[in-house]
């Protein structure tokens, strides 16, 4: 039995014997001694070892050992060293010049693709090594609130309380498929190109960009599923009217989020939307707004406006009239709720609670510290941070520094 010899054509191992190697070998060699001084041959030489590659695959496995009459039968396809003439090879001086300018067209396209694959790779790195710090150490101020952008760093938890928690490893596992597939198959093609490697991987990406092509359909189709449930939005609301009116309003807190045993907090800046997530009685609790604005006549009360999103807007009004949000009225007191919570089972569904205190001009007003969250940028910094009753003043343009008045209306 004739020795076997491993050699590597166009990036593909091969088993061949003792024999046909020789032939082999010494075709290769000719048709290398032929046209060795013809323009661009380093390029056509690998040309040739991809198609004599190729025939062999056509003929039998990679495994197989390729024997004499694999590499006759090869050479009949491909032609003797005599049919390759230089002429044939060479070209004239306008094809040279478009080679070479094809040369730098995809040496640019190389190096642009191996930039962007490096470019996936280093964010890949940075944002896994966030990912880590947040979700196993707790790194204080990576994804903190009121930092820049939407806190994205529970969001995986808080898509149980948004969708179906049964569709929620799904919805990941999808998500992740059709981002990695494409980053993965980019720095693949990048490496590929740069050090031009060989290999018969036609298979893989046909069967790379089917699971692609599924995933994203199987995605949109959930994502849409889901997404419906809020394409309207819908409000329900009530009023209170306060005794009196009282001169001086005292505005405290009932409960706050600090007395709550929640896990995690995700917030969005510059839109006064808290969301504090409870893991161990899987229950959300939401942040709720105050304004405080001047009234018409005598009279105060309290608006207490409640939206939310639905498949109809008799969907969402259902929703909304769910929301549960407390407040009491006691003489002079407004005691509020630093949030607003849901029933046991019922999903979030971009819900909000806005509470409006309109009270006459002239009316003091002193704002307990605890609900300071709730004024957002409604009030100023100097009342916030100032809690005597003498502070602030209703009038007609809203609320204003008590001295500032009195020296406009001595």
């Amino acid at each position: 039995m004739d020795k076997t010899i491993n050699i590597n054509l166009g990036g593909i191992l091969f088993h061949i014997d003792e024999e046909a190697y020789r032939i082999l070998r010494d075709y290769l060699l000719a048709l290398s001694n032929k046209m060795r001084n013809t323009p661009g041959w380093n390029e056509t030489v690998e040309d040739i070892e991809l198609r004599i590659a190729e025939i062999f695959l056509s003929k039998k496995s990679a495994a197989s050992v390729i024997d004499s009459s694999d590499v006759d039968e090869m050479i009949l396809i491909m032609g003797k060293p005599e049919d390759f003439t230089e002429s044939s090879r060479a070209g004239n001086a306008f094809n040279e010049m478009f080679r070479a300018l094809g040369n730098i067209f995809w040496l640019v396209i190389r190096a642009v693709i191996v930039l962007a694959g490096l470019s996936f790779i280093v964010a890949g790195f940075f944002a896994a090594a966030a990912f880590i710090m947040v979700f196993v150490f707790r790194f204080p101020g990576i994804y903190a609130p009121g930092a820049a952008g939407i806190n994205i760093s529970y969001l995986p938890e808080f898509l149980n309380y948004v969708i179906n928690p049964k569709m929620v490893p799904w919805i990941s596992f999808l998500t992740v498929i059709t981002v990695i597939l494409p980053l993965l198959a980019l720095v693949y093609l990048g490496i590929k190109m740069v050090f031009r490697l060989r290999a018969a991987d036609g298979i893989f990406f046909l069967a790379g960009f089917v699971i692609w092509i599924l995933g994203v359909t199987i995605l949109s189709i959930l994502l849409f599923n889901e997404g419906i449930s809020f394409v309207e939005t819908a409000r329900s609301g009530y009023r209170e009217y306060l005794t009196g009116p009282p001169e001086t309003l005292y505005i405290k807190q009932a409960s706050g989020i600090a007395a709550l045993d929640t896990d995690n907090e995700i917030s969005i800046p510059g839109k006064n939307y808290f969301v504090f997530i409870d893991e161990v009685n899987k229950q959300l609790y939401i942040g709720a707004h105050l304004d405080i604005m001047p009234a018409d006549g005598k009279s105060a009360w309290i608006d207490v406006t409640k939206r939310s999103s639905g498949k109809s807007k008799t969907d969402a009004a259902k929703k909304a009239d769910r929301i549960q949000y407390n407040y009491r009225i006691s003489g002079d007191t407004l005691f509020l709720d630093e949030y607003f919570t849901y029933p046991e089972a019922v999903k979030w569904s971009f819900d909000v609670v806005d509470v409006h205190v309109n009270v006459p001009r002239g009316t003091k007003i002193s704002i307990d510290s605890g609900i300071r969250r709730m004024l957002g940028g409604n009030i100023g910094k100097d009342f916030v941070n100032d809690y005597s009753e003498s502070t602030m003043i209703m009038t007609r343009k809203g609320l204003e520094d008590l001295d500032s008045e009195q020296k406009t209306n001595p």
